[in-house]
């Protein structure tokens, strides 16, 4: 969880680091959440199931993360992304130029 931790410390909105290991608290954040980012299969498919706004990061294309993806997802949503494309997924769900931009938040 450190690195998840030291990316937090660089954002300028608030992250929770989820820790917890009861599945029933870690639903009840995804169900509140505007936006879930993970490297979990199993976090993939309740923010799914919620609808809410979903990164996965995954280890490689044909990974199980990729299968359930392709199978299941939207067209649009089939990515199994990294790091580095976060933004141009989460654009998917937002647009480019989203109604509340970074300035605004400070």
């Amino acid at each position: 969880f450190e690195v998840y931790k030291t990316v937090t410390e660089k954002m300028k909105e608030p992250a929770i680091v989820y820790e917890a290991e009861n599945v029933w608290k870690t639903v009840a954040v995804i169900s509140g959440a505007e936006a879930v980012f993970s490297s979990s299969l199993h976090v993939r498919i309740m923010a799914f199931i919620y609808l809410k706004p979903r990164v996965t990061w995954c280890p490689r294309t044909g990974s199980k993360h990729d299968n359930f993806i392709n199978l299941w997802d939207a067209p649009n949503m089939r990515v199994c992304g990294e790091v580095n494309k976060t933004w141009s997924i989460l654009s998917q769900y937002w647009g480019e130029t989203p109604a509340t931009t970074q300035d605004e938040t400070e």
